[in-house]
């Protein structure tokens, strides 16, 4: 086969490698827009069940801490009641030591009950604007992800269509060169072709690489005797005016 219809034919079925790949960008875009829009709506989720768990335990400390408190009351109570049976002035100082340090207690307690008023407080808050912001990113999450669902479907469709085309394109392409297009497009990604052009003062360069070419090189590629590969990024090389007829008879 001439190279310049292997070229054509390459070149044509780089068109739909193309498409392809614009397919799988607008895929992952899609899936990363849909992804994002979950993981802000989990991050309000978890937010909002760690401070109602901080409301539940804050609620069941303090209900803790007002039972002690009312030990404590009782025994402050006893006490009293049991000042005025003493019978020595040390049996007296040493009642009311006790009284005085249950009254100590008791008013430990007091400011740390008035302490978890107040945190519970900051975090009934804090919960209804997570409440809030969880209702908003549940409702923009359920809209990605149904304008997802969308555009993968369409993606799905259009990506259908491109096998089907390039099945009927890679038909005529001999199997050792197929396996080489395949090869180069797995090894370096995008496209396994590369068009000759002039950088800087006309030097010929690979438009893929942007890496500098031998005169040989370019020599070789306009002969058309054989398909010459770039000596940086091993693309296959072309001179774009001189295959574009053969590219459309593909």
């Amino acid at each position: 086969m001439p190279i310049d219809r292997e070229l054509g034919l390459l070149l044509s079925l780089r068109e739909v490698d193309v498409e392809l790949d614009e397919v799988s960008r607008g895929e992952a875009e899609a899936r990363a827009r849909l992804d994002a829009a979950q993981k802000n709506f989990h991050s309000d989720k978890d937010q909002a069940a760690l401070d109602k768990k901080a409301i539940d335990d804050g609620l069941k400390n303090k209900k803790l801490m007002e039972l002690e408190l009312k030990t404590k009351e009782e025994q402050k109570k006893k006490y009293a009641g049991q000042l005025y049976e003493v019978k020595t002035n040390e049996q007296y100082r040493a009642m009311q030591e006790e009284m005085e340090k249950v009254g100590s207690d008791m008013k430990a307690i007091e400011e740390k009950i008035l302490e978890m008023m107040v945190m519970e407080d900051e975090i009934r808050a804090r919960a209804s604007k997570v409440t809030t912001a969880l209702v908003e990113s549940e409702k923009k999450f359920k809209a990605v992800e149904a304008e997802v669902s969308g555009i993968l479907a369409q993606l799905a469709e259009r990506k259908k269509g491109l096998l089907a085309r390039r099945q009927e394109r890679t038909a005529g392409i001999p199997a050792p060169l197929q396996r080489r297009y395949d090869r180069i497009r797995s090894q370096q990604g995008g496209s396994p072709l590369a068009g000759v052009m002039r950088g800087e003062k006309g030097v010929p360069m690979c438009a893929s690489c942007q890496m500098n070419l031998r005169a040989q090189t370019v020599v070789e590629v306009q002969k058309q005797e054989e398909l010459v590969a770039c000596d940086s990024c091993g693309r296959i090389l072309y001179m774009e005016g001189e295959t574009k007829a053969a590219e459309t008879a593909g």
